[in-house]
């Protein structure tokens, strides 16, 4: 629901902190909550992201503290080559992780980074 110029506000300075926190340049960007307006998309693209869209939501975000449960949800996602899984850092997902790798390495494929795929 924002503007351009709100959204080119905010990506700029959610940029500049995480760069400065992370020295290093940002690639990427992922629309909060997945939603992609026309503002929100011409914004990091003038700020040369490439912009990104899951297809696999642990929904971790609503599970904080029940890895159990994440992994089940996990384990029924149709995750196939090129799959984006959505994880937040929440305790959680960290206990979880390694349980999530394996789920995908069980099905023939790769665990990598966005950068491996773009």
């Amino acid at each position: 629901k924002l503007s351009y110029e709100e959204n080119l506000e905010q990506i700029k300075t959610s940029k500049k902190i995480i760069e400065d926190i992370i020295n290093e340049e940002t690639k990427f960007f992922q629309a909060p909550a997945g939603s992609f307006g026309e503002g929100t998309m011409k914004a990091a693209n003038e700020l040369g992201y490439t912009s990104i869209k899951w297809d696999v939501d642990t929904i971790d975000w609503n599970n904080r503290k029940e890895p159990e449960v994440i992994i089940e949800r996990v384990k029924k996602k149709d995750i196939k080559d090129g799959s984006i899984v959505l994880m937040h850092p929440t305790y959680a997902t960290t206990q979880c992780l390694d349980d999530i790798i394996q789920i995908i390495r069980d099905k023939g494929l790769k665990p990598g980074m966005l950068s491996n795929i773009f």
